[in-house]
């Protein structure tokens, strides 16, 4: 529906020449090439007339809305046969088209992404929704500029129905909202055991020992309530509060997969409406070292480890610790070997010790995930 200002009229002529207020006038609107039917009247000066009556082969073209001024009979029902004539100049119109291809993509348990096509000449897209079957249909406060959107918020293992709407860009069309879409259902996914929502290093429960963390930064979002920070190859999804712009995820979370993965960051709205605020690619770190294995004497250790298949390798770092020195954390031993070979001596021990090694892999994104550990003891001077 839309609001359609005219100009008042301060007052009406009656047979006689007589002249009476018309605060209580209606206003009644015509749309050009196909008249209402019944015509729709509102008092005052503001008119709110429904698109939708519009014939589908004219919702892509201009047309324009004119009005008449009919005074109130005794009873305050409205007299058409007083009517003025239409006025000969109208509010000519031309609203953003419906956009196509309106789909779901994957859900979570309290969200759904959807997606459509881009229409040319608009600035902003909003939503209405309501559960299946339900009457009335609510509106989700805010707006996104582009496609996908994200509405959040939603109750888990339920069917909700959308729409969408374009804003015109005041040049193209008119600076209002345009045509609905048609109706596509999605359906929120099962509701996670006890309640949670999202994810984190800890609910995934598979961070690895000493794994590294990936740190993602973005610029505020004016007016954000919070943000949502996706993985989808892995279907991560944290809530970061809106006064943040930054978080770190353990690598080991990535650190399987295969080449650069992709980060979104969400621009959300109270409201669970959200919008892409940043699309980016995490780095793409090396896969830990495997098997890593030892061979000791009373003045040295011998570090082997089986190389991963990553080509990205520029060298190695070496971590340890010497647990009969009362050392608890490991420490770096060597920042980075600078080779890409993947064995490595270490001579700067004391004889009959234990010393507990890990090792990492270096590329130009960062430090990959430990190998396993492993506690070596020296042998005793001969």
């Amino acid at each position: 529906r839309q609001d359609v200002q005219v100009a008042p009229v301060p007052h009406l002529q009656r047979p006689g020449g007589e002249t009476t207020d018309t605060g209580g006038a209606v206003y009644k609107q015509l749309v050009s090439r196909e008249k209402t039917d019944p015509p729709e009247s509102a008092p005052g000066n503001v008119a709110r007339f429904d698109v939708s009556r519009i014939p589908s082969a004219q919702q892509n073209g201009e047309f324009t809305v004119r009005v008449r001024l009919c005074p109130y009979a005794i009873g305050s029902a409205a007299n058409t046969n007083r009517c003025s004539d239409y006025g000969p100049i109208g509010k000519s119109l031309k609203l953003p088209p419906a956009p196509q291809n309106f789909r779901q993509t994957p859900a979570g348990a309290d969200r759904v992404e959807l997606s459509w096509d881009t229409v040319a000449g608009v600035t902003g897209y909003e939503f209405d929704y309501r559960v299946q079957g339900a009457a009335a249909w609510g509106s989700v406060s805010g707006s996104v500029s582009n496609s996908p959107a994200i509405i959040g918020r939603l109750s888990c293992e339920t069917t909700y129905e959308f729409i969408i709407r374009a804003y015109g860009d005041g040049s193209t069309y008119d600076s209002t909202w345009g045509f609905w879409s048609d109706v596509v259902e999605a359906r929120t996914g099962a509701c996670p055991a006890g309640g949670a929502s999202g994810q984190s290093d800890a609910q995934q429960g598979n961070r690895a020992p000493d794994a590294p963390d990936l740190a993602l930064r973005w610029s505020a979002a004016p007016g954000a309530d919070h943000y949502l920070v996706e993985i989808p190859a892995i279907d991560y999804f944290v809530e970061v509060p809106g006064d943040r712009t930054d978080l770190e995820i353990s690598a080991s979370l990535v650190a399987g997969l295969e080449g650069r993965q992709t980060a979104r960051v969400w621009n959300c709205h109270a409201s669970g409406l959200c919008g892409v605020h940043l699309e980016t690619w995490l780095p793409a770190l090396p896969k830990a070292p495997q098997n890593l294995i030892a061979t000791a004497t009373h003045e040295s250790i011998t570090l082997s480890w089986d190389a991963s298949d990553d080509s990205t390798v520029t060298g190695y770092q070496i971590l340890r610790r010497r647990p009969d020195d009362g050392e608890n954390n490991l420490l770096v031993h060597v920042s980075d070997t600078g080779n890409i070979d993947t064995t490595y001596t270490d001579t700067d021990v004391q004889p009959n010790t234990r010393y507990v090694y890990r090792v990492k892999a270096i590329n130009a994104d960062g430090v990959s995930p430990s190998s396993n550990s492993l506690t070596v003891s020296t042998e005793p001077s001969p």
